[in-house]
């Protein structure tokens, strides 16, 4: 459920105005983190097809199978289109996000807030977990 702006209390559209903002410049910065992310799963995709036979049992390979697998579901998480799907709440029946021109009309509701806040915790918590194999695999290719 929105919330119209003129419902809202005055003093906290400059807030929401910041917090918008915000979240456009946090947008563009996952835009090409994720961008990043798909070049080097395509990586490890291409490494993982050609060596998945020779490498099967060893502890090196486990954690690279392990990262592939992070990776796909960082990747499956569509993070870019929750986050524009959010930006667009703000705004009165806009299907794309780049066209949101003028102030914001819309604030969504309290639980689709906490819905995105949880999803997006959980995506962090992933992504850490993700790093933190990565690093194993580093660690494991080292004690070759």
């Amino acid at each position: 459920m929105s919330i119209p702006r003129p419902s809202l209390d005055p003093r906290l559209h400059g807030a929401i105005d910041a917090e918008l903002k915000t979240l456009k410049i946090l947008s563009r910065r996952l835009q090409s983190s994720l961008t990043i992310l798909a070049t080097e799963l395509q990586v490890i995709q291409r490494l993982y097809y050609k060596n998945k036979n020779q490498h099967r049992g060893s502890l090196f390979w486990r954690n690279v199978v392990e990262v592939r697998r992070f990776m796909e579901r960082i990747e499956r998480l569509n993070l870019q289109g929750s986050l524009n799907d959010l930006r667009s709440k703000f705004y009165d029946n806009l299907q794309n996000v780049k066209s949101a021109k003028g102030p914001w009309t819309h604030c969504p509701g309290v639980d689709y807030l906490s819905d995105c806040s949880k999803q997006y915790q959980n995506a962090l918590q992933l992504v850490e977990k993700t790093a933190e194999r990565c690093v194993d695999a580093y660690r494991s290719v080292l004690s070759f």
